[in-house]
């Protein structure tokens, strides 16, 4: 019964996460996203993965900027697929879980995409719900796959 609250207080957190991202400006959104990405580099820089000169920084933000900003859209729907199933397991629904979860994280993120059309300099896109769902996607065959070879 416990696990069942935490994990449903998880996904309302979750969810509201979301839907504060998604509450940015365009311009507070990518300032955010211009900060990670500066995070990163200097991360790779110190491990010595990267050599990034100070130089080259801006370019190579403004490059990659938007591939960390798609992937960052897939991690937050793993999330939500993760704490959604497993709020489906803990209600011991068997049926359809795989599907209801990917439904329910496809639907939030056109709600999601939506409300984007009503913040200043934000679009919403529906190749976004593509990706969006693509983060779900990869959550539940992971799991399934997970569950597969436990069994074995």
């Amino acid at each position: 019964m416990m696990k069942k609250r935490i994990f449903t207080l998880l996904a309302i957190i979750w969810i509201i996460t979301i839907f504060l991202f998604s509450n940015s400006t365009s311009n507070n959104s990518n300032k955010l996203s211009y900060e990670v990405v500066n995070h990163l580099i200097t991360i790779t820089n110190k491990l010595h993965l990267t050599n990034i000169e100070e130089q080259d920084r801006y370019l190579v933000i403004k490059k990659i900027n938007k591939p960390i900003r798609k992937l960052a859209h897939m991690t937050e729907y793993f999330i939500l697929a993760f704490l959604v199933f497993h709020i489906l397991n803990y209600y011991h629904i068997k049926t359809n879980k795989y599907l209801l979860t990917f439904l329910f994280c496809f639907l939030y993120s056109m709600t999601d995409e939506y409300h984007q059309l009503m913040i200043e300099g934000r679009t919403g896109q529906f190749i976004d719900c593509l990706i969006d769902s693509a983060g779900c996607l990869i959550y539940l065959i992971c799991h399934y796959f997970f569950e597969k070879m436990k069994r074995k």
